[in-house]
């Protein structure tokens, strides 16, 4: 028989367990993606990885999830000559980008109907993630040998 002050300190130390996880953007974000009806299975995240390298999750909000991948040089290149014979404006590069890139999103809204940042928002996500950085953050991370 366990005693009042023991079941106190148990249900403090479990409250406590909650809170960091709850802290923990990657926990929430993958226990969000976890809920997802029409989330992909996991060895599908895992042949994901295989084929691209890296795979990244992001969320607006435990309900608008994203998974995406870089952008490699070679596709950046044939998305550049695309965007000039085209005639592409911004808002048409960020969504063939992301075409590109996206590999899953928890809501099925076409780009076009998204809310107004979500699309540039992301792109500036897939671009630091394919390496591209604001040369000031660049030169921070520059160490003289």
């Amino acid at each position: 028989m366990t005693d009042k002050k023991t079941e106190e300190v148990t249900e403090e130390v479990k409250a406590e367990e909650v809170k960091v996880d709850e802290d923990n953007p990657e926990v929430v974000l993958k226990g969000a993606l976890a809920e997802q009806p029409g989330r992909p299975p996991e060895d599908q995240i895992e042949e994901w990885k295989a084929e691209h390298g890296e795979v990244s999750l992001f969320g607006f909000s435990e309900e608008d999830l994203y998974i995406f991948r870089p952008l490699m040089r070679g596709e950046y290149s044939a998305l550049q000559r695309k965007m000039v014979e085209e005639q592409l404006d911004q808002l048409q590069w960020e969504e063939l980008v992301l075409t590109t890139v996206v590999l899953y999103k928890s809501q099925d809204v076409p780009w076009s109907k998204a809310k107004a940042g979500t699309c540039s928002t992301l792109l500036e996500l897939v671009m630091v993630g394919s390496n591209f950085f604001n040369p000031q953050v660049a030169a921070t991370l520059v160490v003289r040998l």
